[in-house]
């Protein structure tokens, strides 16, 4: 018998370090997940998890303007992922909390985390990624910068991500897409003609006070003194308090902070 005690323990032991770590939240009847959005009716949320063996979805909806409640667990309940998705054209800042029955209710995601227009949340108890408009996961540490802008509750320079990368796009004539781009690094490589760089309104409108839109715009062709690269934003705003930015030195760069309305150069 003793053996046999031995063996399972044994086998129980290597099944445990086999298996992958699982995050989750646990619900006890009564508790409930609660949550609002900087606007309302623009955030889409849905909830899944485990009821005894049986995993399925719990609750979707809407985030409205105020705090409310998503979702009231019945029983016992493990919650495995909550998913939201910002549909609306402007970033919008999120907030979670579970609220025990009896109890206070506590925050289970950063403070007014702010997701860019289109772009999704993902969080399993444990981890937060965020899912851009092209596809790319931000999460664990690094952020993918080819979709600069708005991704969480406090600036990505607080957060001490271990990389920073961001897309390129290369113009050798004037660049004015007029539409949300990716871009994060504007490089003009022909200054044979004076040229234009116009940030779109889109791209504007994806940054907000507290969580600018950032791009730099560079001459790589290193000849702006004698063909200045002009710099404007599409709306009509303005870029330190000016209509437009010139630059007019070979192989300058600026960089912008877009606060939907307004650039600044730092």
């Amino acid at each position: 018998m003793k053996k046999i005690n031995l063996l399972l323990i044994a086998i129980l032991m290597v099944f445990m370090t086999a298996q992958p770590a699982f995050t989750a939240i646990s619900l006890d009847s009564g508790d409930k997940i609660r949550g609002d959005a900087s606007t309302t009716a623009v955030v889409d949320y849905t909830i899944s998890g485990m009821s005894g063996i049986t995993i399925s979805q719990l609750a979707d909806g809407q985030l409205a303007d105020a705090t409310g409640d998503l979702y009231t667990a019945s029983a016992a309940v493990i919650i495995n992922s909550i998913i939201l998705v910002n549909t609306d054209t402007s970033a919008r800042t999120v907030n979670l909390f579970l609220l025990p029955s009896a109890g206070t209710a506590r925050r289970i995601f950063p403070k007014d985390l702010s997701l860019a227009p289109g772009y999704a949340a993902f969080f399993d108890g444990t981890n937060i990624k965020v899912i851009t408009t092209a596809g790319v996961t931000l999460s664990n540490g690094n952020i993918d910068l080819a979709s600069p802008g708005p991704i969480g509750g406090t600036t990505p320079a607080a957060a001490n991500f271990t990389s920073l990368t961001g897309k390129r796009t290369a113009s050798a004539v004037d660049y004015n897409p007029s539409a949300l781009t990716t871009d994060y690094i504007v490089a003009i490589t022909n200054t044979d003609a004076a040229r234009a760089v116009t940030i779109s309104t889109e791209d504007e409108d994806s940054g907000s006070a507290s969580q600018p839109r950032i791009i730099i715009i560079k001459d790589e062709s290193g000849g702006a003194a004698a063909h200045n690269i002009t710099v404007a934003l599409e709306s009509g705003g303005t870029i330190d308090g000016a209509a437009s930015y010139s630059i007019d030195q070979n192989y300058q760069s600026i960089t912008l902070y877009i606060d939907a309305t307004n650039a600044w150069i730092y």
